[in-house]
């Protein structure tokens, strides 16, 4: 990873800036309330600013409260051109998910983000910029 980027992607998740949500890279609020972001998406959002390029919002289902905020029709893992601007290509897997060491074993950063039941507790940003630091 690019170290300029790793040093604001961590900054970024540690500034109290961003909600932390999970399910999709952003979702957008309510009237008046803060749209909610995945640890990957901050990434993305980070990668959109740098271009200085507006958000499209997409429609998830009508049941839903928010819409899905696309970066470059990412929904759910950030796209090819964020990874290679932030220098991840190498450790991307096919999803475009960034694997990493947690708990002994090896899991996901959206994995991390979001729980996984049982299994996985939902890691805060803080938690998760620590991973980052130390793995990427």
């Amino acid at each position: 990873m690019k170290p300029e980027i790793k040093r604001r992607w961590v900054a970024a998740l540690r500034s109290g800036k961003y909600k932390q949500g999970e399910g999709s890279l952003c979702t957008a609020g309510e009237t008046g309330a803060a749209d909610t972001y995945c640890c990957l998406g901050v990434l993305c959002d980070l990668h959109h600013n740098s271009l200085r390029r507006k958000h499209k919002k997409g429609i998830r289902s009508a049941a839903d409260s928010g819409a899905n905020v696309l970066f470059d029709g990412g929904e759910n893992y950030p796209t090819d051109a964020t990874l290679v601007w932030a220098g991840l290509t190498d450790v991307a897997d096919k999803d475009n998910d960034v694997p990493v060491n947690a708990f002994n074993r090896v899991t996901k950063l959206s994995i991390l983000n979001d729980g996984n039941g049982d299994l996985w507790k939902r890691q805060t940003f803080k938690q998760i910029a620590k991973i980052i630091e130390k793995q990427l």
